[in-house]
């Protein structure tokens, strides 16, 4: 049994071949034996045998005991039962299998009687525990009529040995019912095996899928986007709906028996007419696994979006979801919009070209008007022969400002004003304003008070040109409208974020009014409150309506509040961001430390004070009289300034006014302020006519007090007065067709001193740049045979660097852009005003570089060394190996397309380009670095010009060579054989270019 042979047995104990616990157990059981009639029965254990296999056994024996009552032999059988135990334990765990398992389950007698079942056949047929279903007939798990079906089928099926199995319903103890799938097999033993499962919840998953399988359908028929889906298995035909079919122009037999997409598009090829469709196609046919979206055309006019979207479970490639929209529609409304957009644009550049055109044609003669009458108005006339002049000036600015309105309206209404954001004190803005309009209030005899804002405000960014435009406006049309009383301008900071800020600017009146009916029309172009008003004032009833505009560009708001004869209040609101720049703003050295005394019996006066004082960091000390200012004097005496507001007082008399007559302190200055000033002078005070401006009031006081007037609180308000400008030495080119306009401009400059040229036409003023050297080009725009722009290109072409700056009378929109592509330096707009003709003569940076050199005639002048040059020309030459060429594209760009004249350029550069270059080398040999340093620069700019970026840099970087301290030969030396090899291939692709315009 184990496999051992009897010599290997006797000596041993039996135990030893068991397994330990086994040992135990039998130990126990023998020891048990001796006490209870020394015999042991049936004893299962197990044994090993000599292969270390575990078998089982069940012994019988009995045990012998000498007198004391010890054991002295054991007899016994053992009998081999692992064929038994084996089957046992096997059917242990089938019964805990069917014991949790999920179905139920059920084991019943032929006659029906439930002998098991499990706790999942209790938990499904509501039941407490399976013991209570133990007995039962099976019947009583399933409605009556089911289970007289199952009777009959069971009958039938088992009397041949068969299962059987189906679907039914199931009842509850509780008598509900739920449907149920059973089956039915009988035992060796002739007992039946119930396996029931509930079919509840996969029921109505299975309704659930089968609702949404129809919605899905009913969706995927029914939308207008064709679906389409190909199985990566290509097992089952293409799934797709009519849509798609239609879309493709296709029938569903062509969908028939096909797997994937890819012969569809083989049947769209005829219908592919442009090389862009055939290409699309082709992409479509050669698709694998990729996602895709693509616009294909067909026939002549249909258009698909055709999009493939890959479908993967988790990693696994499972196809691809197609999906076809026809937007045939959508694109013929495109391109009628687009039609319809090109048309309008159209319009727009003709009435674009119409108001440029319109704009030159009336400021040109209007320019010469202007001027001629300013010349005339200073030449010696009399009394009549002046008034008539004068009278023309007037017309003549009435007619430039209906002009600008004119101008103004349409760029706004075709969006052409663009807002130029730059660094500017508010202040100066304001003060501006007030110099320029101060005069008419005075000449009506109107209090004009200006109230700044009450604090110091600082640099802010924005566009004071429209800003002013604005203030012009609004302030104009209120001396304009007002026949006695007054204007009040007040601005104030109402709210401040961060580095933002709010500003809000009042003007009011005591004029006219408008009325209530009037007040919904006042912003409405060419509309003015009553009809009477543009025959009684003038004008083009265009300003509130730009101002309007303007200041919504800006981001502000503009109101009005108004009266009939009771005036009017203008609101505007503006919201700002400071800047950085301290230009302007007032400093510590800038405070004013001598107190100021005012006496006023108005308080707006003092308002109007008090705020033009913020600048200064100085408090003003209102007072009653002058004797309050002695007595506050006496104890701490000091030179100080007392304001004495006499203006607008009615029947003032200097010898009645105790003020002026009051002792004061030595240092004590007054400054009487009066609407209309007189010879007189009364004990030493100085008379001030109010209005006055900001900058007229600080800078009174401060002469009083015998003090240096801090220039920096008006940086660029207090221009070098034109008496005192000399323009010696300056040779300046004049190009302009117009003979009137030659002579204004001609005598307006020679004025100065300067001596003026003058050129027809473009192509004249390049003749006349090649024999003689100007310090700076006048170069109207539109002129015969040669436009001004054209000729700064060829200028600039042969590496002149000269200040070229545009005379022009077009104002719309990209004008400057347009000039500073050509290469000029900017523009003077006509009408000219002689102040900034001469402002621009005096400030252009070579200008002020010839006045240098022409005042110290006898002086060495330092030589330009440019910091880190070397460094910067190093990393100029690395950077053009990688430049290209030439970029023709981008030259012909900034010549708006122009090709013939861009390769007319480019032959010119060739022209002088080598020859420039032969010179710069020649240079260089014999040490004349100024020589080779100009023609480098020559070249570096031509170069840029045309676009050449690489030649440009190359030689922009030999020049810088020659600008470090010390000056880098060896550099240049070494790179100008590869500089001029650059030029070469440069002038090699010009001619190539130029050839194929043959």
């Amino acid at each position: 049994m184990l496999g051992y042979a009897e010599k290997d047995l006797v000596g041993r104990s039996f135990l030893d071949y068991m397994p330990p616990d086994d040992a135990v157990q039998m130990r126990k059981a023998l020891k048990a034996a001796e006490t209870e009639g020394q015999v042991f029965t049936k004893l299962a254990h197990r044994a090993l045998t000599i292969d270390g296999e575990v078998v089982w056994q069940r012994s019988s024996g009995a045990l012998s005991l000498d007198a004391s009552g010890r054991v002295t032999i054991i007899r016994g059988a053992s009998l081999d039962v692992s064929e038994q135990e084996r089957s046992k334990e096997q059917m242990q765990q089938l019964v805990i299998a069917l014991q949790h398992a999920s179905e139920a389950i059920v084991m019943t007698s032929h006659a029906g009687a439930i002998l098991f079942a499990n706790d999942s056949c209790a938990r499904m047929f509501a039941y407490s525990g399976r013991e209570r279903l133990i007995g039962s007939p099976w019947q009583q798990l399933y409605a009556p009529a089911e289970a007289q079906r199952f009777e009959a089928e069971l009958a039938t099926k088992l009397e041949v040995g068969d299962g059987f199995s189906g679907e039914g319903t199931g009842l509850r103890q509780d008598g509900t019912k739920f449907p149920v799938h059973f089956s039915f097999n009988r035992l060796p033993n002739g007992d039946l095996l119930w396996i029931c499962r509930d079919e509840s919840e996969r029921l109505s998953t299975l309704m659930s899928l089968q609702t949404q399988n129809s919605l899905l359908t009913a969706l995927i028929d029914n939308i207008r986007v064709g679906v389409m889906f190909e199985d990566a298995s290509a097992q089952r035909g293409l799934l797709f709906n009519q849509t798609i079919a239609r879309a493709l122009g296709l029938d569903r037999a062509a969908f028939e028996g096909l797997q994937r997409a890819n012969p569809l598009f083989n049947q769209l090829r005829p219908r592919c007419h442009s090389a862009s469709s055939k290409a699309v196609l082709e992409q479509l046919i050669e698709l694998k696994d990729a996602r895709y979206n693509m616009l294909l055309d067909l026939d002549q006019d249909t258009y698909l979006v055709i999009d493939r979207i890959p479908v993967y479970v988790g990693a696994i490639y499972r196809g691809a979801l197609w999906t076809i929209r026809d937007v045939s529609e959508q694109k013929r409304h495109e391109r009628d919009m687009l039609e319809a957009r090109h048309s309008a644009e159209a319009g727009d550049r003709a009435k674009s070209t119409f108001l440029a055109n319109m704009s030159h044609e009336i400021r040109t003669p209007l320019n010469g008007i202007c001027g001629m009458a300013r010349i005339l108005a200073e030449a010696s006339l009399d009394h009549d022969a002046f008034e008539q002049v004068r009278a023309i000036q007037v017309s003549a600015d009435s007619l430039l400002h209906v002009l600008n309105d004119i101008l103004d309206f349409a760029k706004v209404e075709a969006g052409q004003v663009d807002l130029e954001i730059v660094d500017f004190d508010f202040a100066q803005v304001l003060d501006s304003v007030f110099t320029v309009l101060h005069g008419q209030a005075t000449e009506k005899q109107l209090r004009f008070d200006f109230i700044y804002p009450d604090v110091d405000i600082c640099m802010l960014k924005g566009d004071p040109r429209r800003l002013s435009e604005v203030l012009f406006n609004l302030i104009g049309n209120a001396i304009k409208f007002t026949a006695t009383g007054g204007i009040t301008v007040v601005s104030r900071i109402v709210s401040e974020v961060d580095d933002s800020l709010s500003l809000k600017l009042s003007i009011s009146d005591t004029g006219i009014g408008i009325s209530a009916e009037e007040m919904e029309h006042v912003f409405k172009p060419f509309n003015q409150a009553d009809s009477s008003i543009s025959r009684r004032f003038g004008g083009s009833g265009l300003g509130l309506s730009i101002c309007r505009d303007l200041i919504q560009l800006m981001g502000g708001t503009l109101s009005v509040e108004s009266k009939l004869e009771k005036g009017s209040e203008f609101i505007v609101e503006l919201p700002f961001v400071r800047s950085d720049s301290t230009l302007g703003s007032s400093s510590v050295e800038q405070v004013l430390d001598c107190p100021v005394f005012i006496v006023t019996a108005s308080d707006d006066f003092y308002r109007v004070v008090k705020t033009m004082f913020a600048y200064t960091g100085k408090r003003l000390v209102r007072v009653r009289d002058a004797a309050e200012v002695r007595t506050q004097l006496e104890s701490c005496p000091t030179d100080a300034v007392l304001l004495l507001d006499r203006a607008q007082q009615r029947d003032y008399d200097m010898t009645e006014d105790c003020d002026l007559k009051c002792p004061m302190p030595e240092g004590l200055k007054r400054v009487l302020i009066l609407d209309t000033i007189t010879d007189e002078n009364l004990s030493g005070a100085f008379l001030l006519a109010y209005p006055f401006s900001r900058y007229k009031l600080l800078n009174t006081i401060y002469t009083q007090l015998g003090l240096q007037f801090p220039k920096e609180l008006f940086q660029g308000y207090t221009p070098q007065p034109l008496s005192e400008v000399d323009l010696s030495g300056l040779r300046i080119l004049l190009a302009e067709d117009n003979a009137i306009n030659q002579k204004v401009t001609c005598i307006t400059i020679e004025r100065y001193g300067a001596v003026v040229d003058v050129a027809g036409n473009g192509r004249e003023a390049l003749e006349m740049v090649e024999r003689c050297e100007y310090d700076l080009i006048l170069m109207d725009i539109r002129m015969p045979e040669m436009d001004g722009e054209e000729a700064c290109l060829r200028i600039r072409s042969r590496g002149m660097t000269l200040p070229i700056y545009a005379l022009t009378a077009d104002a719309m929109k990209g004008a400057r852009e347009r000039f500073i592509q050509a290469g000029m330096n900017g523009y003077l707009s006509k009408p000219l005003v002689e102040a900034d003709l001469v402002n621009l003569l005096i400030n252009n940076e070579n200008v002020k570089v010839a006045n240098d050199v022409a005042a110290r005639a006898n002086e060495d002048i330092e030589e330009l060394v440019v910091p880190n040059a070397q460094a910067f020309a190093n990393k100029l030459w690395e950077e053009a190996r990688e430049l290209p060429v030439l970029v023709l594209q981008e030259f012909h760009d900034l010549l708006d397309g122009e090709q013939a004249l861009a390769h007319t350029l480019l032959l010119e550069f060739n022209d002088f380009a080598i020859d420039c270059a032969q010179e710069a080398v020649v240079g260089l040999a014999a040490g004349d670095l100024n020589l080779a340093s100009s023609r480098f620069h020559k070249l570096a700019g031509s170069a840029a010009t045309i676009c050449a970026k690489q030649a440009s840099a190359s030689f922009l970087s030999l020049e810088h060579s020659l600008l470090a301290e010390p000056a880098d030969e060896a550099s240049c030396k070494t790179r100008i054989s590869e500089c001029m090899d650059r030029l070469h291939t440069l002038c090699a692709e010009i001619k190539i270019i130029a050839a194929s315009d043959e």
